[in-house]
């Protein structure tokens, strides 16, 4: 085992808080050329520059840090580059060989394929995994000769682009609305960052669905389709410890049929609004979004999240197009 290394080079200089470091790496990897500025961050990032600013365990920070960085297809090269930019930052011209040690088997760790009864499920958010939804379909689509009659593909189209942060709090609270409306043995996944994707049979109960779905995600992401998560400094605390939301007083009217005088919808508050859903249908006056699935007009309507219900094309490789994020 290397030498956990977690303390002051001494004569270092004094360094900024967590925020402000995590902010100067990103600004200064960027500088050394990092690929893809949208992936810089990870829950990893946090608690390096937590361990860097004098919390204990630096060593171990680096390693999930590596890890982080060989799960996401990042070369060593530009992870060892990455981990510079932080010790160039904190002025350490010759950083400790246990750190870098560390980083590197870290990445060789977080690169092996993973084995094959972890592979279906995504471990972060619950759901199975794209690749697990597109078996599924191929399934589907060979037991029935062609387009699967008795399914169809229930689709969530998130904002794309923002911060990482706020990207991952929004993927673990669609999520969670998912799993709270598809009790049923559906096949639900990501297909990217923006899209999750819902194989669900097809019929009334669908559409019914799809009616609760919009409103706790109407309730739980705002009208900006943006969960009301806190910085990545308290992500994990805030979006673990309760079960709060940000939502509008006309989104919680429309859902239970009466005035919402309060800022915090607990689970018990949700399935009040998903059973009141359920009560009067889809296209009863209190449902959101049209019959095929769509919230008004296309990328014009209040809400910046869109669900919608989508037959199977007739061919597979058509189907397989709409698992992408960039699919219309």
């Amino acid at each position: 085992m290397v030498d956990l290394w977690s303390g002051r080079r001494p004569g270092e200089r004094l360094v900024p808080g967590p925020g402000e470091l995590r902010e100067r790496w990103r600004g200064r990897s960027a500088e050394a050329g990092w690929s893809l500025p949208g992936d810089w961050w990870t829950p990893a990032v946090e608690s390096v520059v937590s361990a860097a600013c004098g919390e204990p365990g630096l060593a171990v920070a680096c390693r999930r840090l590596g890890e982080a960085r060989g799960r996401a297809g990042v070369g060593i090269g530009e992870t060892l580059e990455d981990l510079g930019a932080l010790f160039a930052e904190l002025s350490w011209p010759d950083p400790p060989l246990s750190l870098v040690r560390c980083a590197a088997e870290g990445w060789a760790d977080g690169g092996a394929p993973a084995a094959p009864d972890t592979a279906c499920a995504d471990p972060l958010t619950g759901l199975m995994t794209a690749a697990y939804l597109r078996g599924r379909l191929g399934e589907l689509y060979r037991e029935a000769g062609g387009a699967p009659t008795g399914h169809v593909l229930l689709v969530v189209d998130l904002p794309a682009g923002g911060e990482p942060w706020r990207r991952l709090s929004r993927s673990l609270v669609v999520a969670h609305e998912l799993r709270e409306v598809f009790r049923r043995g559906e096949t639900v996944a990501f297909a990217g960052p923006s899209r999750a994707v819902a194989l669900v049979p097809a019929g009334r109960r669908a559409e019914a669905d799809a009616a609760v779905l919009r409103t706790l995600l109407d309730g739980a992401l705002g009208g900006d389709g943006e969960a009301a998560a806190p910085g990545p400094d308290r992500l994990g605390a805030e979006l673990f410890a309760a079960e709060r939301f940000r939502t509008s007083d006309a989104a919680c009217g429309r859902a239970v049929g009466g005035d919402w005088t309060g800022g915090v919808r607990t689970r018990a508050t949700r399935r009040s609004a998903a059973h009141a859903c359920r009560r009067r249908g889809p296209d009863a006056p209190g449902a959101t979004g049209g019959a095929d699935g769509t919230d008004g007009e296309p990328g014009g309507g209040r809400d910046a999240f869109a669900v919608r219900i989508v037959v199977p094309p007739d061919d597979l490789r058509e189907a397989l197009a709409l698992l992408e994020p960039t699919a219309s």
